[in-house]
């Protein structure tokens, strides 16, 4: 059985005005096959990150479906495999950023 999502506000977004002042962020989990080099992977703006079982895995909030499918498409062009991609609620244990 699935377990509920918690929503996750983004604090940049809620102090902003305008449309997207008010926007709900979601966090996700996403797992890229093999090790991505620390300067590629800052450039995707992880919350954290840790390498797992020879994959790289970070957490990252994205706010709505369209800069999902905008990062999704900048793995592709980048020739990065997408092993996992899972939205998670901020009570997920995080790993230690060494592992």
């Amino acid at each position: 059985m699935s377990r509920p999502l918690r929503i996750l506000y983004d604090a940049d977004r809620k102090r902003g005005s305008g449309a997207g002042a008010d926007r709900l962020s979601y966090a996700y989990e996403i797992r890229i096959a093999g090790r991505v080099s620390d300067d590629l992977l800052q450039t995707f703006t992880p919350d954290r990150a840790y390498q797992d079982a020879g994959d790289t895995v970070f957490v990252r909030t994205i706010a709505d479906d369209g800069e999902l499918f905008a990062l999704i498409a900048r793995w592709e062009t980048l020739r990065l495999r997408l092993v996992s991609l899972r939205q998670i609620d901020s009570d997920t244990p995080r790993h230690d950023d060494n592992t």
